[in-house]
C-alpha cells in the first residue's frame, strides 16, 4: 500500500516478498553472501525518517546484513543503482534496532561502489 500511497508503478515484487526497483544495473559482476560489498546508502522508514546513511562510502560482508539486502544487493552489479522496499521480516523484525521501532517496513537507496569475493 505504501508504494500505491506514493505512486510509485516501477517496483517490482521479489519472490521473498520484497519489492525493488533498479536505477541502474552495474556491472556483470553480482555479489553473494560471501562478498565484501562497498556501498552508499540511505536507510529511511515509510514516513520519510531517515535512520541512517553513509553518503562517503562503507563496506560490509554481505551476510552480516539484514536479510533484505542479502536478496536485493545480488540483483545489481559494481556502479548500479537499486531502491529496497524491504518489509520486518526481511528487516530488523518486531524488535527493531536502535531508532528503528519494531515492524518496521524499511526503504533503502543503495549504490554498489565495489564488490570483493
Amino acid at each position: 500500500s505504501y508504494l500505491d500511497s506514493k505512486g510509485i508503478t516501477n517496483a517490482t515484487k521479489h519472490p521473498n516478498g520484497f519489492f525493488y526497483s533498479i536505477q541502474e544495473a552495474g556491472a556483470a559482476g553480482k555479489p553473494t553472501v560471501c562478498s565484501t560489498v562497498s556501498v552508499v546508502y540511505r536507510g529511511k522508514l515509510v514516513d520519510d525518517t531517515q535512520f541512517d546513511s553513509n553518503t562517503a562510502g562503507t563496506s560490509f560482508t554481505l551476510g552480516g546484513l539484514v536479510k533484505g539486502w542479502q536478496l536485493g544487493l545480488p540483483l545489481i552489479g559494481t556502479g548500479g543503482k537499486i531502491t529496497l522496499y524491504i518489509p520486518p521480516s526481511l528487516g530488523y523484525g518486531s524488535s527493531g534496532s536502535g531508532s528503528i521501532p519494531g515492524n518496521s517496513n524499511l526503504i533503502f537507496d543503495i549504490q554498489v561502489l565495489s564488490i570483493s569475493n
